[in-house]
């Protein structure tokens, strides 16, 4: 159970996160962003959470202790007899090559299949409303990262440090766990993407996406803590 102190907390990171998510919504009824552009801030957020998960890595305490009923408990124990800085350098260098293979590989398919320079111009048709200038790449592009940054940091300071999540999380388990988040999330959303091209767009179908996607990221959210909550006696 949730003390009353650890409930405020998960409302801080809960409400920043929410917070964060609500500025691509303004974009789109207020400022007509794009399909194109929404799936590439959700991209960047991506980025943002690997950036986070390679420094949970990094301040994670008790690496070589496992969770009794954490799969990855199975593989700490055969990596009790390696050095701690070895196992580190290998699993974040590891994360990093292969996360960043998967965002170069994500990026990827959305530039080709939804944005406005895509060749495959049925599912580039409605990636209208961005021009590459410097206004519109600080407003619409930095602007929300920012955000993202910003949340993501404060979920990592409440959670991760101030309540002690890095007590009891093992690298093995933080290694997978931005996968366990994003992947069924970006195939939903890529979907809806879909969706929304074949429907003509507009600008409901783009709120209701990005409403989902908040759900989704506050259902996950909340779930990690409670995979991550420290044990009371």
């Amino acid at each position: 159970m949730f003390e009353l102190k650890q409930y405020k907390e998960l409302s801080t990171s809960a409400t920043a996160l929410i917070i964060a998510n609500f500025v691509p919504l303004v974009g789109v009824i207020f400022f007509g962003w794009s399909l194109f552009l929404i799936l590439f801030l959700y991209w960047a957020e991506s980025a943002v959470i690997g950036f986070f998960n390679v420094l949970k890595m990094l301040t994670a305490a008790n690496t070589l202790k496992p969770n009794q009923e954490d799969s990855a408990g199975i593989m700490l124990k055969n990596a009790r007899r390696i050095p701690l800085f070895l196992l580190k350098t290998f699993l974040i260098g590891f994360f990093i090559f292969h996360y960043g293979v998967f965002m170069l590989v994500h990026l990827s398919f959305i530039i080709v299949l939804f944005s406005p320079w895509s060749p495959f111009a049925v599912l580039s048709s409605q990636a209208t409303g961005f021009e590459v200038t410097l206004p519109n790449l600080i407003f619409q592009i930095l602007y929300p990262i920012l955000f993202l940054f910003v949340s993501h940091g404060i979920s990592y300071y409440v959670n991760f440090r101030k309540r002690g999540e890095y007590l009891i999380a093992n690298l093995p388990t933080l290694f997978g766990e931005p996968y366990a988040r994003i992947i069924l999330m970006h195939l939903v959303i890529i979907l809806s993407g879909f969706a929304i091209t074949f429907v003509g767009g507009g600008m409901i179908p783009l709120m209701t996406m990005v409403i989902l996607k908040t759900i989704f990221d506050l259902k996950a959210h909340a779930k990690e803590r409670t995979r991550f909550t420290p044990q009371t006696n």
